[in-house]
């Protein structure tokens, strides 16, 4: 029999991966909410400390990389970081919409606007709008990976 709290530890995990759907809940430390209050109720034993020390790493690791990544990707693809931010801004705007295809769409299309008013070449512009597309799909995919590690592995220190 599972526990109330349990259960809530489970949820704050399962929460954790599904935040990526959410534009502004971070994900990453919702699932370390998870972690830590299932810490806690097990008075500090489980998970152990090695195991507790390498979630919170991966949990950190999502949180900053979704700050972090997106700048140098823009700087590497030769983006404008301020390009970039404005169309991480619309996209955001219109995935509330449109969702995932909405922020895709708004994204690029200010990024390649934006470029294009910069620097007047419209391929450059087409390949800095795919660029900072890509990167933050890739930025989501890393992150949901990332707590799919965190929930998987707490599932296995709650069940076995």
């Amino acid at each position: 029999m599972v526990s109330l709290l349990t259960a809530l530890v489970i949820g704050l995990l399962v929460a954790g991966v599904g935040a990526y759907r959410v534009p502004k809940v971070p994900g990453p430390l919702v699932s370390l909410s998870g972690v830590y209050l299932h810490w806690w109720d097990t008075g500090f034993a489980e998970p152990g400390t090695l195991t507790l020390i390498v979630l919170t790493l991966a949990g950190l690791l999502a949180v900053s990389g979704g700050i972090i990544r997106p700048v140098v990707v823009s700087r590497v693809g030769g983006v404008a970081t301020k390009s970039a931010a404005i169309g991480s801004s619309v996209g955001a705007v219109l995935s509330i919409f449109w969702g995932t295809a909405g922020f895709i769409a708004g994204l690029m299309v200010t990024v390649y606007i934006l470029e294009f008013l910069r620097g007047r070449d419209a391929l450059g512009s087409l390949k800095a709008a795919l660029v900072v597309a890509l990167a933050r799909l890739a930025d989501k995919l890393v992150t949901v990976l990332l707590t799919v590690a965190i929930l998987v592995t707490m599932l296995l220190v709650i069940f076995l």
